[in-house]
């Protein structure tokens, strides 16, 4: 996992070394590398990255705002488990 905010950029090297480092600690699971960055107007970019033909590569990305717990209603809410629970 990195986080970086402002105009720090997200390493490939680094995120290439953390996949390789779960897949020799943990040989018997399939590694995700997650990446989030700090974006203007109060967005958070987050990233799932992969390797693919031997190159980093970002497989999933979405972005997300995060607001005070009273501003989510009933309706968020059961949006939400619905949609999180089919993914």
């Amino acid at each position: 996992m990195q986080a970086k905010s402002g105009s720090d950029e997200i390493g490939i090297v680094q995120a290439r070394q953390d996949l390789a480092v779960c897949a020799a600690k943990f040989s018997g699971f399939i590694a995700r590398g997650v990446a989030a960055q700090f974006m203007a107007g109060g967005l958070i970019a987050l990233f799932e990255l992969g390797l693919q033909d031997a190159e980093m590569v970002v497989l999933r990305e979405q972005h997300y705002r995060l607001v005070p717990a009273a501003d989510i209603t009933d309706r968020d809410r059961a949006f939400y488990r619905v949609a999180v629970g089919s993914d």
